[in-house]
Formats: C-alpha cells, structure tokens, sequence
C-alpha cells in the first residue's frame, strides 16, 4: 500500500489587549502530501506592522489535553505524539525592521519508516520579546502580548494501527440570556487529527417533517481532544424535535448522533 502523510498547519492564536505588531501572514493552513523519507521545504512568513524594530523568540513545544480537556504544553519531543524531531527551523530570537516580511524556512524531514499510524503534532511558538507597557495608577503598568501558536500536524495514512473514531459524549439545549443553543460535547477517541463539518438535521416529533438543517462549520479535533461545541437555535419555533447530528470528516467518512431536542421560548 503506497503511505502517503497529509501535513497540516494551522493557527492558534492568543489575543491580548492590544493589536499584534508582529503577525504571521502567509495564510493559516500549509497543506502537505508527503511519501515517507521525503524532504518538504516550507516557510512561515511574518511581517512588523509596526514603525518600529521589533523582536520576536521562536521555539517550539510539544501540545496535547489533559485530564480536565484543557490545552497544556510541554518541552518539544517529551510525548509520544510529537513530530518536532521531523521538523526543522531556525529557533531562538529575531528583529524584524520596521514594516519588514521576513520569510523564516523549515524543512519537513519525514521517516524512512514507521510502525505506527494516525497523527503527530507540535507547536512552532511566535513570541513577542518586547511590547509596549501601559501606564497605570501606582506605578504598576500591564503588558500586553499577541502570541501565535502554530500547530504543526502530520497525519499518517497507514493501514497498520490507524483508528479513526469521533464519539459524541452528549448532547444538551441551553437557553440563557446569549440566546438558545444546542451544545455538543465531542472527543476524538482515535489516533487521527480530524477537521469536521458539524451538522444538525431537525425533524418535528409527530409528523417527522424536516424543519430545519443546521451547520456549526468546519471543526478540528487533535487525538484524545474533548471540546463542546454550540450551534444557535434561534430561528427554531417553540416544540419538540429529533435531532439527527451528523460529523462528517474530510475523507467524507461520517459519524452520527440522534438527540431529542425540546426547545422552549
């Protein structure tokens, strides 16, 4: 079977309290398809809106949930989902010149062979070194910073310990003073990185009419990921529904869920 890797790069990003000086530009997703042992050249673009120099620290981490679903990093190479050891990239710090683009080059080294399949991560960290200081009372000041996470994903496509599994945990109708919702809890009990499209498929209960089709939107899930998710009801009459939720995968490989819905103004 010819194994082929889908690489994935995509933003997270942290925002502060005031607008990021240093940004990353060159889109939010780097798509990859690689044959095993091959070398993918790439780059990660970052410019300085500003009028003056600034610094930025690049490093990279390792990234993955906890007992309680919350994101936690971790030294790069210290978990067995870790790719940083395939990638490579100039770490430590820069300045970028005032209203400067600078491209900063990786290289994908991937393994001549491997005995396992699904996804390996990290996370390239974009940090600010200085940033302005606001002045407040009593002589403290706040410091504000946009960091950019960029999480690096490879997916492997092996036959050969590849479990792809979405489960839905539960389902629940929220009704609070943002509005109404349908909130989803989902975890990825697999080994495979997935990014889903989320819908919700409405049928009155009596008469099995379909009343209305909801859409989340596309949704990414790392392996043993936990997350709630929650699409709006708000155009949704008052009554008592079925509701089919169905998480549909890039490879158009699908995973479902039925809930009755009683929705109340």
């Amino acid at each position: 079977m010819r194994s082929y890797i889908y690489f994935v790069l995509f933003f997270l990003l942290w925002v502060g309290q005031t607008k990021a000086s240093v940004v990353v530009v060159n889109g939010l997703t780097h798509h990859y398809t690689l044959e095993l042992g091959a070398v993918q050249k790439g780059f990660i673009s970052l410019q300085n809106t500003s009028e003056f120099p600034k610094s930025v620290k690049i490093y990279m981490l390792d990234y993955a949930y906890n007992e309680n679903s919350k994101g936690a990093y971790s030294p790069k190479g210290s978990l067995v989902s870790s790719n940083a050891s395939w990638v490579e990239i100039l770490e430590g710090n820069i300045t970028l010149g005032a209203k400067e683009t600078r491209n900063i080059p990786y290289t994908i080294k991937v393994p001549n062979s491997l005995q396992k399949g699904g996804s390996r991560w990290s996370v390239l960290m974009i940090e600010p070194i200085s940033h302005e200081n606001t002045p407040q009372k009593n002589n403290f000041s706040i410091s504000s910073v946009v960091r950019y996470a960029v999480l690096m994903v490879t997916d492997i496509a092996m036959e050969k310990n590849t479990q792809s599994i979405i489960h839905f945990n539960k389902a629940e109708t929220l009704n609070n003073t943002m509005g109404s919702f349908l909130e989803l809890e989902l975890c990825n009990k697999g080994n495979v990185y997935h990014k889903l499209q989320l819908r919700a498929e409405l049928y009155e209960e009596e008469t099995g009419d379909e009343i209305e089709i909801k859409e989340k939107g596309v949704i990414s899930l790392l392996p043993n990921a936990q997350k709630k998710y929650r699409i709006s009801l708000e155009t949704v009459p008052e009554g008592v529904y079925e509701v089919v939720v169905i998480a549909t995968c890039a490879n158009d490989e699908m995973f479902g869920y039925n809930y009755k819905l009683h929705k109340i103004e």
